[in-house]
């Protein structure tokens, strides 16, 4: 039961909460893994990137610490030519994760 009002919980506000993260993320030109927090894993699969998308990422967090310092937003115009949302990172993540949880099991 808990289950059910939970699942129904997340697919009634998850849309909206996802509209307003977007929004939020195109005032600094952040995509949503921009704010990943650095684990090991994470770590691991940074070093997997491509060096295009690496470098793409590190401007785009360079960008936002500028622009907020400044207390400025994204050109709209420039805002609107990316998703926020579109991961690039998490899967590269979650696949450090396997393999880790991988390693971990056959060791034992």
């Amino acid at each position: 039961k808990m289950s059910a009002l939970w699942h129904g919980f997340l697919k009634r506000f998850s849309g909206p909460y996802q509209n307003l993260m977007a929004k939020k993320l195109r005032v600094y030109g952040l995509v949503s893994d921009d704010l990943l927090i650095e684990t090991p894993n994470m770590v691991k699969a940074l070093g997997r990137l491509d060096p295009a998308t690496k470098l793409a990422r590190e401007r785009r967090i360079v960008r936002a610490f500028d622009l907020s310092a400044k207390r400025k937003q994204l050109a709209p115009e420039v805002a609107a030519n990316y998703d926020p949302i579109q991961p690039y990172l998490t899967p590269l993540v979650e696949e450090v994760a396997a393999e880790t949880e991988q390693r971990i099991l056959y060791r034992n």
